[in-house]
Order: C-alpha cells, then sequence, then structure tokens
C-alpha cells in the first residue's frame, strides 16, 4: 500500500490537505458457515485522490474489482464551513453479482449485472439525483425458494428529486412487469 499527504495551516487562513492513497491487489474473504462456500471478492487496485484547498474538497476514486467491473467516481464539496454544496459523479461499470451468492444460501443458481452512471448535486443533506441505475441479467434458481427468476432486467431513472422504476421479470410461472416512481423533493410528508 502507498500513501502521501501533505498538510499545512497557518492562523487566519483556510488548510490546506492533499493526500493520495495506493493499494494493490487484495482480496476480503467471508466464511459464514463451514458447510457452505466462502464469500470471495478480489480486487486488481484501489486508488484515492482528495485535496482541500480554500473551503473546496476535491476527490475521484477508482475500484478496480478482479474479474468484475469497476466502481469509480468524483466528488466536490464547496463551502466546507458553512451550507456545504456537493458535485458528484458515482459510476458502477459491469459489476457482476455471482459473487453473493454465498450469502443467498437457498439459491444453487444466482447471476446478474449492475451498470450505473449517477449525478449528484445540490446541499449535502438534500442532494437531486440525475441519471440511470439498471440491473440486468439476473437468474435466481434455488432447491427451497418460492420463485425461480429465469430473466430480471430493471431500472431507475433518477430525475432531480424523482425516479421511475422499469422492469421485467420472467419466472416459471409467467411474466412480471414492474414500474413505480419516487419522490423525496419534501423528505418531512
Amino acid at each position: 500500500m502507498g500513501a502521501t499527504a501533505e498538510a499545512t495551516w497557518a492562523p487566519a487562513s483556510a488548510p490546506y490537505v492533499k493526500a493520495n492513497v495506493r493499494m494493490p491487489a487484495g482480496s476480503f474473504t467471508q466464511q459464514n458457515s463451514a458447510e457452505l462456500d466462502p464469500m470471495q471478492i478480489g480486487w486488481d487496485s484501489v486508488t484515492l485522490n482528495a485535496e482541500m484547498k480554500q473551503d473546496v474538497l476535491n476527490a475521484d476514486w477508482l475500484v478496480a474489482v478482479r474479474n468484475n467491473g469497476d466502481l469509480s467516481g468524483r466528488a466536490t464539496v464547496t463551502q466546507l464551513t458553512g451550507d456545504k454544496q456537493l458535485s458528484a459523479n458515482v459510476k458502477l461499470d459491469r459489476f457482476m453479482l455471482d459473487f453473493l451468492k454465498p450469502l443467498l444460501m437457498d439459491y444453487h443458481t444466482f447471476s446478474g449485472q449492475v451498470d450505473a452512471n449517477l449525478n449528484v448535486t445540490g446541499p449535502v443533506m438534500h442532494p437531486a439525483v440525475e441519471g440511470l441505475l439498471k440491473v440486468s441479467n439476473v437468474k435466481a434458481m434455488g432447491r427451497t425458494v418460492p420463485v425461480d427468476v429465469d430473466s430480471a432486467n430493471i431500472t431507475a431513472t433518477f430525475n432531480g428529486y424523482r425516479a421511475k422504476l422499469s422492469g421485467e421479470v420472467i419466472t416459471p410461472d409467467g411474466k412480471l412487469n414492474l414500474t413505480g416512481s419516487g419522490d423525496w423533493q419534501d423528505l418531512t410528508a
């Protein structure tokens, strides 16, 4: 692992901090039971860069997951000593869900893919979200579960403080069409 940090501060001036963290290839394993396969996820590299300068924090990151997709993004938070404002982008590219199978003990088959490209802007405590979140090519079959899923594709489309959900789930018993919406403009309602 490699990390560098630089910091300066003085009376009557905003602090300056810059940090870079790089992790080499590694993995995480969780064994829930001796009878079950362990859940394991590895990464080829992890990179995080951050800089705080003149009341603004800028950061970017990349997690390159081994034999899987990437999680990447960038974020800026302004007015750190006041009403914090956020501008961020988060991407999840070709993230395969197969590694979760050991956690879903009743399923002997589980697979799928998640892709996301979301922009988040506005007050840190109540930001707006724009973009897409897709869960696709889901297949889930089990010995003791009530429903097998031959295929599922679900999309959430975010537009500010609203989102629409649409999808299709195909089971041995037929097709389910999913639709829905959400609104979080007024969190006190």
